[in-house]
């Protein structure tokens, strides 16, 4: 890839909800995109590829949905507690709708694009 534009275009800096993707996403963009084929074999080898790209400052941060780090919800005092609660206080918007509407997405590499 030695177009800038086309880097940025598939790599486009730092992870936000709406630019991170997982490796089988990335796969994908570079099938569709024609700079790999879309062959088993090519994304068995896209880790070390990229494993080398990331060592050389040019590789894209990657998401991986299935992993987590869980650590319990913690506050310095219980005045740091209640200045956070009108942040995350939410209504159920579908509460009480004759109808409610979902955004399913087939595979969870999508989920980032999704949850922002």
């Amino acid at each position: 890839m030695q177009d800038h534009s086309q880097r940025q275009r598939l790599f486009p800096g730092s992870s936000t909800p709406e630019t991170a993707v997982t490796l089988r996403h990335l796969h994908y963009r570079l099938c569709a995109e024609g700079l790999i084929p879309s062959r088993p074999w090519a994304y068995r080898k896209l880790p070390s590829h990229l494993a080398a790209s990331r060592r050389a400052g040019r590789g894209p941060d990657l998401v991986d949905p299935t992993r987590e780090i869980h650590v319990p919800v913690a506050w310095a005092d219980a005045g740091e507690l209640l200045a956070e609660v009108p942040e995350r206080f939410r209504l159920d918007r579908a509460a009480g709708q004759a109808v409610a509407l979902y955004v399913c997405a087939e595979k969870s590499t999508l989920h980032a694009l999704f949850s922002s």
